[in-house]
């Protein structure tokens, strides 16, 4: 072709507000840290129109450490032995990891509910996930010549969750990258106190990554958009256990 590309990016120590947009007013960010991002371009056209169309990008995105809230949700609501208590004390999650940096927040009502051990074990779970210190977050992604970003890999790293899932948001011209729909396919696992605290709950598969996670039964989908992740899918999968667990538990009673 008469006309080629070939070009890279490399951003050093950014702001993760800068790929994945400012929270919105009264709400704490979905992902806090510092990224790298390394990034390809290229492409080939009879034209500067048919370069510019054809072009494609290869994008790379890390962290070494930060603060993620992507699975953050409430099932105290999905349970009716649970006293409101808990129901308020699950909406007010969501600043204790962020004001301290590493401390992970614990619920104090943990064992005091009148629910079942398993069901308990959920709701706890909510505590431990909804806001957590990760080692590492990276993304490996495409943008094709339809302005759609595909995620071909997304991998979060902590010392008790790991999340490995894959997507793409897609393009709009007229919507801010953070508001772009957003779709993800996402497995997680767990290890440590959280892997233990939901044994009875039967949401845990036999078998465990590469990197010794015991994985949860079954993946979920997550949507919306960057701004505000729709997390409909992932409380649903919590809330039927929860459900199910509070029910045999009064059954046992």
């Amino acid at each position: 072709a008469p006309y080629e590309l070939s070009a890279s990016v490399r951003v050093d120590d950014a702001d993760a507000s800068a790929f994945f947009g400012k929270a919105q007013a009264g709400q704490l960010p979905t992902v806090e840290g510092r990224f790298s991002l390394e990034g390809a371009v290229a492409g080939a056209g009879a034209d500067l129109g048919g370069l510019v169309g054809a072009a494609r990008q290869e994008i790379r995105l890390k962290s070494s450490g930060g603060i993620l809230r992507l699975l953050k949700t409430n099932v105290a609501d999905a349970i009716p032995e649970a006293p409101s208590p808990v129901s308020d004390t699950l909406g007010a999650v969501g600043s204790a990891v962020g004001s301290l940096f590493g401390v992970k927040s614990q619920s104090s009502n943990y064992g005091r509910n009148p629910v079942s051990k398993a069901a308990d074990a959920v709701i706890n779970l909510t505590y431990d996930i909804s806001e957590f210190e990760f080692d590492k977050l990276a993304v490996t992604a495409e943008r094709g010549p339809d302005g759609t970003i595909r995620i071909a890999d997304i991998e979060v790293v902590a010392p008790e969750e790991r999340i490995r899932g894959s997507g793409e948001i897609t393009y709009a011209r007229s919507l801010p990258f953070p508001a772009r729909p957003l779709s993800l396919e996402v497995r997680l696992g767990l290890r440590g106190d959280p892997a233990k605290l939901l044994a009875p709950a039967g949401l845990l598969a036999a078998e465990k990554d590469d990197l010794g996670y015991t994985l949860l039964r079954e993946p979920f989908h997550l949507g919306g958009t960057l701004a505000q992740v729709d997390t409909s899918q992932w409380h649903d999968l919590l809330a039927r256990a929860a459900t199910r667990a509070a029910s045999e538990g009064k059954k046992g009673q």
